[in-house]
């Protein structure tokens, strides 16, 4: 949470690919919203759920009202 909340907003192996966490508007998360959706990543199984859904967002993105996009390093 304190990685993706922080100015990479990314863990290592998500800046490794330039991936960025955002919310929906695309800004940095606050880091309770990190800590919501690294607790509800952990408590809920739904990776398979970003196959269906319109902005690819897995369960837990759609919990923390966040998403995962491509960034610029």
């Amino acid at each position: 949470a304190a990685m993706e909340s922080s100015e990479w907003q990314a863990t290592l192996g998500k800046r490794a690919f330039g991936i960025l966490v955002s919310d929906a508007d695309g800004n940095r998360l606050s880091f309770g919203r990190a800590l919501q959706r690294a607790v509800a990543q952990v408590m809920t199984p739904g990776y398979l759920l970003a196959a269906v859904t319109e902005r690819k967002q897995a369960f837990h993105d759609l919990i923390a009202d966040t998403e995962v996009t491509p960034g610029t390093l």
